[in-house]
C-alpha cells in the first residue's frame, strides 16, 4: 500500500462558495439525507446539455450557508455511463469541499469501491454508513471506528429514515470543511502495473503540468491504462501529449502480457482491496428474526413464482387504474357530451360560434378529460409499487430475459408507464446507464399502448 499524501489546499482559502457534494450507489438513501441536510431548501434543475436531474440546497453551518449537490446515483467513476461521468467530472473540475461518500452498510464492499476510487482523485470525503438498522437484522453491524482506521477518513454511521446519526453527520462536514485538507490514498496494484503508474505519472508531470494543476498525476495515468475515452480526450487537448499517450500504449501492452486485460485487472484489485477492508469491518452480531420483507422476497423473486406474481400485481394495477376511475369516467363523459355540450350549443350566440363552443372546445377537452382518471390512479397504483420496492424486484426478474434483447430488466419500467402515459414511460428511461440501452428503452416505450389509443 502506498503512504498516505496530505495535501494542503490553499486554493480553497480564497473561495468564499463552500460545497459539499453527496455522492452514493444508487438506493443508499442518499436523497433522505439530502433532504435532512438541506430541510427543503433545495431546488431541481438539470446538468448542462443532459437530461439527467441534479438537486440543490443550502445547509447552514455556523451561520454559514454551504452548498450541497446531489449527485447521481453511480456505481463506480469510469464513466461508462452519462451519470458517472457528471458525478466525476464535477468532484473534479468543480472540486468541491467535501464529498460525503454514502454506503449501504448491508452491502459495503460496493460503497467502498466507489470509496477508493474517491480516494484515488485525492477528494477530502466524509464516509456516511447508512441503513446499519438494516445490516443489524441480517445478523452483522460495521465497525466504523476499524473502517476509520483503514481508510484514514472521518467515518459516521447514520439511519437516515429515522434521522439517528445526521447530526455526527454535520459535525463531521463541519470539521472537514474547517480543515481543508483531502487525503490522496490509492490501492495497490501489484509490483507491475506500479511501476507502470509510477513512470507514466512523472511523464505526465513533465510534459503536461497544467493538467496535472487540475487533476492528480497518478490518476490520469491510472484512467490512461483504462483506456477511459474522455480522460484521453483531455489529454489530447495538449500540444505536448504525443509522448504521454505513446508511454501509456506501450506500457498497456505490455502488461496486457503480464495481466491480461488491464481495465478488467485494475477493477478487480479495487474490489479486491474493498473486500479485503469490509472483511475487517464487519462483525458479527445475533440475528433478528426473519423480517416480512424477506418472508416476501422468497416468494416475489422466486425463480418460479416470481413472474406468475409479478404478471398478477401487474393486470391488478390495470384492474385498479380502470375500475376505481370507471364512475368519474362516466361522471365526466355526461358532464362533457351531454351537459355542457347541450349548454354551450344552445346557447344564444351565432350558429358558428355555438359549434366551435360546443362541437370543437367542450368535446375536444371532454375526449382528453375522461383519460385523466385512469392516469391519475394507474400512476398512484404505480408510484405505490416504487414506493414499496416493488418494481426493483420485477426488474430483476425480467433482466434475463431482457438481456436476450440487450435491454437491462429496468427497462420493463418505462414499458408499464407506457400503459398509462407515453411522455413519462419516454423519461423513465433517462437513468438507464448504458447509452444504447437507453436510448432503445425510450423508442420502444410509445409502443405501448396508452389510454388515449
Amino acid at each position: 500500500m502506498s503512504s498516505l499524501a496530505v495535501q494542503k489546499l490553499d486554493e480553497k482559502a480564497q473561495r468564499t462558495r463552500r460545497v459539499v457534494a453527496l455522492v452514493g450507489t444508487p438506493n443508499v438513501g442518499k436523497s433522505v439525507i439530502f433532504n435532512a441536510l438541506t430541510g427543503g431548501r433545495a431546488w431541481v434543475g438539470n446538468w448542462p446539455g443532459v437530461t439527467v436531474e441534479k438537486k440543490l440546497g443550502r445547509l447552514r453551518l455556523d451561520g454559514a450557508e454551504v452548498e450541497v449537490v446531489d449527485l447521481p446515483g453511480i456505481y463506480g467513476l469510469s464513466a461508462h455511463s452519462v451519470d458517472e461521468l457528471i458525478a466525476r467530472n464535477f468532484i473534479v473540475e468543480e472540486s468541491p469541499d467535501v464529498i460525503v461518500c454514502i454506503i449501504n452498510a448491508a452491502n459495503i464492499e460496493r460503497g467502498l469501491h466507489l470509496a477508493l476510487s474517491l480516494l484515488e482523485m485525492g477528494a477530502n470525503i466524509i464516509v456516511d454508513v447508512n441503513m446499519t438498522d438494516i445490516a443489524r437484522s441480517h445478523g452483522f453491524e460495521v465497525d466504523c471506528s476499524k473502517l476509520r482506521e483503514l481508510l484514514k477518513v472521518p467515518v459516521v454511521a447514520t439511519v437516515a429514515v429515522q434521522g439517528i446519526g445526521l447530526d455526527g453527520l454535520k459535525s463531521s462536514i463541519r470539521n472537514s470543511l474547517r480543515k481543508g485538507i483531502r487525503y490522496v490514498d490509492v490501492v495497490d496494484y501489484g509490483a507491475e502495473v506500479e511501476e507502470a503508474l509510477e513512470e507514466l505519472a512523472a511523464s505526465i508531470q513533465e510534459h503536461l503540468p497544467e493538467l496535472c494543476a487540475k487533476y492528480p498525476a497518478r490518476w490520469i495515468a491510472l484512467k490512461l491504462l483504462e483506456e477511459d475515452a474522455d480522460v484521453i480526450g483531455k489529454v489530447k487537448l495538449f500540444k505536448e501529449c504525443s509522448p504521454v499517450l505513446a508511454l501509456a500504449s506501450k506500457l498497456k501492452e505490455k502488461l496486457q502480457r503480464r495481466v491480461g486485460d488491464v481495465d478488467v485487472y485494475i477493477t478487480k484489485q479495487r474490489y479486491a482491496r474493498a473486500h479485503e477492508i469490509a472483511s475487517q469491518c464487519i462483525k458479527r452480531v445475533e440475528r433478528v428474526k426473519v423480517t416480512l420483507t424477506e418472508i416476501l422476497d422468497s416468494v416475489l423473486i422466486n425463480r418460479v413464482l416470481g413472474i406468475p406474481v409479478a404478471l398478477s400485481a401487474i393486470f391488478l394495477l390495470f384492474r385498479f387504474a380502470f375500475d376505481v376511475s370507471a364512475p368519474i369516467v362516466d361522471a365526466l363523459d355526461v358532464l362533457f357530451s351531454s351537459w355542457l355540450h347541450d349548454l354551450a350549443a344552445s346557447a344564444p350566440l351565432p350558429e358558428w360560434l355555438c359549434s366551435l363552443l360546443a362541437d370543437g372546445i367542450v368535446a375536444g377537452v371532454g375526449a382528453v378529460m375522461v383519460f385523466l382518471p385512469v392516469i391519475v390512479f394507474f400512476f398512484l397504483g404505480f408510484a405505490i409499487f416504487e414506493d414499496v420496492g416493488y418494481m426493483a424486484r420485477v426488474s430483476f426478474l425480467v433482466d434475463r430475459v431482457f438481456s436476450k434483447f440487450k435491454l437491462p430488466g429496468r427497462a420493463v419500467i418505462p414499458l408499464i408507464i407506457g400503459f398509462g402515459c407515453n411522455v413519462p414511460a419516454v423519461m423513465a428511461a433517462r437513468p438507464i446507464e448504458d447509452e444504447n440501452e437507453r436510448k432503445t428503452a425510450a423508442l420502444i416505450a410509445p409502443l405501448a399502448s396508452c389510454s388515449a389509443r
